[in-house]
């Protein structure tokens, strides 16, 4: 532990002193900095919560910051899922209304947090933040494939977090 750096994530393994047996965790954290000799150490999400969009990857925990950073007044349920051609993404919400410049300005945030998210959307290769309103989060898998398995990146329900 005494090799954290800083602003760096990691993914944590127990394993036993030989070295045979490994047990995953799939939790990310990032070092935030160092109390003496010992590294200071935040959750930062589950590994396995990025979706990828092409080309961009785009984490869980990004999507938490671009919606603080924005102050996005989300009420009811909502999930970000990719959209159904895989490149861009989609907020699914209930029980608000969405202005369409937040939507934008969500899009902007989220660019400036992942730089890779921004490259691609202004070289086109990625579709911009779409919202859409829906009367329940049941509907949501009703707009999917039977074959397929829908990727949520973020639900939030009321009284979580």
């Amino acid at each position: 532990m005494w090799e954290l750096q800083p602003g760096e994530i990691y993914e944590i393994y127990f394993t036993t002193a030989m070295g045979f047996i490994r047990y995953r965790l799939h939790d990310l954290i990032k070092c935030t900095g160092y109390f003496h000799q010992s590294p200071i150490i935040e959750f930062y999400q589950k590994s396995g919560n990025d979706v990828s969009l092409g080309l961009a990857q785009v984490a869980e925990a990004q999507i938490l910051e671009a919606v603080a950073a924005v102050g996005l007044p989300i009420t009811g349920h909502w999930i970000f899922t990719p959209n159904a051609t895989g490149d861009g993404l989609v907020l699914f919400y209930t029980q608000m209304s969405m202005d369409l410049s937040m939507l934008a300005h969500l899009n902007q945030a989220l660019a400036k947090v992942n730089p890779y998210y921004d490259e691609y959307l202004k070289k086109g290769l990625i579709r911009p933040l779409e919202g859409r309103a829906v009367d329940s989060l049941k509907s949501i898998l009703s707009l999917r494939h039977a074959q397929t398995k829908p990727k949520i990146l973020h639900a939030q329900y009321p009284g979580s977090i």
